[in-house]
This record gives C-alpha cells, structure tokens and sequence, in this order.
C-alpha cells in the first residue's frame, strides 16, 4: 500500500511539472517579450 501511494504521489508530482512546463512554453510562444 505505501508503495503504491509512493507511486501514486510520484506520478502526479512528475505530470504536474510536465504540465506545468508546457504551460510555461506556450505562454513563452505566446509573448516572447517575457524572459
């Protein structure tokens, strides 16, 4: 069970990240002018 949650809470941190860099590319497309 405590693997499983490991697991669990290890996948929804690394989706979280890769969701949030996309987000950060596309707003970065979006407006270049941001650096």
């Amino acid at each position: 069970m405590v693997a499983d949650i490991r697991q669990v809470t290890c996948l929804k941190t690394s989706y979280f990240q890769s969701v949030q860099l996309i987000l950060l590319l596309l707003a970065y497309c979006k407006k270049p002018d941001l650096r």
